[in-house]
């Protein structure tokens, strides 16, 4: 469970990185990964460990597991449209697609908001020490 935990954090951190890298990237017009790998959301150290057997499959049945695999992948679809973008010199574009309330923030947002609160339901399922 800690284990668990500790990888959904760390997805949080390595996401939320995706902005500055977009942002870089947009700046520039030079991507840091092909946009094919960046679509991918089975390719990230956080997908592999998604969609790998080190999650047991009572967890691949939650509500939890379903709605961040749906997130993550949609997040992925929506990064690599940016950064798609912005390796065409469309910075305007990629540009708004990253502002609040815009695509990228939007699914950026989501992706937070569903790991968040399956770590707090997996602090809620420890049993509290007697």
């Amino acid at each position: 469970m800690k284990d668990m935990k500790e990888m959904l954090f760390r997805a949080l951190s390595s996401h939320a990185v995706w902005k500055d890298r977009l942002k870089k990237a947009i700046d520039n017009g030079i991507l840091d990964s092909p946009v094919a790998v960046i679509r991918e959301d089975n390719l990230c150290e956080f997908g592999k460990w998604l969609y790998s057997s080190e999650i047991s499959g009572n967890f691949h049945q939650s509500e939890y597991y379903q709605q961040v695999v749906i997130a993550h992948a949609d997040f992925h679809q929506v990064a690599a449209e940016v950064a798609m973008l912005a390796e065409m010199g469309e910075r305007e574009k990629a540009k708004r697609m990253m502002l609040l309330g815009q695509p990228y923030m939007v699914k950026s947002g989501k992706l937070m908001n569903v790991i968040i609160t399956w770590i707090k339901e997996l602090s809620n399922s420890i049993p509290s020490p007697k």
